[in-house]
């Protein structure tokens, strides 16, 4: 069994690879970083399983030139030997052609599991606290704050 240290390096790796790897455009490994029935719910639209997920950013790659993904303040909890949840921030760059850049903040609350020897994720929820470059709102899920 890893260490508590090798188990959070190895959830960060995961969360630093889904950056890593939609803007290098690797969308078959960026879908193996979930699990098989795994969940990506923007709060506009959830993709399941690794197929649509490779859809996702196979769109993602396809519509922009160029993407920056930054995953930072990650906080993990583990819930036992196999599952785990994370917290991140997210910034998100988009460059693409005959448009406005596309900049998007926010955070990610993902289920992590794992599976064939590796973490990875059981589902991901994007909540955007703000987004600019976009005339009109694509109905993600908004970050909520508490009420004073």
């Amino acid at each position: 069994m890893a260490s508590g240290d090798e188990v959070y390096r190895a959830i960060r790796r995961t969360l630093h690879d889904y950056c890593r790897f939609v803007d290098e455009g690797r969308a078959d490994e960026f879908a193996a970083l979930y699990a098989h029935d795994g969940v990506h719910d923007d709060g506009r639209s959830k993709r399941i399983g690794r197929d649509q997920i490779k859809k996702l950013v196979e769109g993602v790659i396809a519509r922009y030139q160029s993407t920056s993904h930054h995953a930072s303040n990650i906080d993990i909890e583990l819930i036992d030997d196999a599952r785990a949840t994370a917290w991140s921030y997210i910034y998100a760059w988009h460059r693409a052609e005959n448009a406005p850049d596309l900049e998007v903040w926010g955070r990610y609350a993902d289920e992590l599991r794992l599976e064939e020897g590796r973490w990875r994720i059981a589902r991901r929820e994007l909540h955007v606290a703000g987004i600019r470059g976009l005339d009109m709102d694509p109905g993600f899920r908004r970050l909520k704050r508490a009420s004073l």
